[in-house]
């Protein structure tokens, strides 16, 4: 491969890497509206990262990484507050009493 298909193999990758990353950032800020354009850039771009050999990825699967366990953590907590499986214990709460 020259350099000048090497750096525009390493754009769309970083291109398509930022989109996952665009996508975990909204989901956590309850932004996200997956609908069919959404999904599609999804489906897309892990299609071009597959196709590569993804030897210049490594920082930018390290940044899409944290992002998707960012995101998945914050889904967790919310559904283990909805449940109501996640209440805080007796010690952590403070009832306002001084003890003697």
């Amino acid at each position: 491969m020259t350099d000048v298909a090497i750096m525009a193999k390493d754009a769309i990758v970083e291109r398509c890497i930022w989109t996952w990353v665009i996508i975990a950032r909204s989901v956590n800020a309850k932004k996200a509206k997956w609908g069919p354009r959404e999904i599609s850039y999804l489906y897309l771009s892990t299609y071009i990262i597959t196709s590569f050999q993804l030897e210049c990825v490594t920082y930018w699967y390290i940044v899409l990484k944290v992002e998707l366990m960012s995101m998945m953590l914050r889904i967790n907590l919310v559904s283990l507050v909805a449940r109501g499986d996640l209440r805080p214990s007796e010690e952590s709460t403070v009832s306002g009493t001084i003890p003697r």
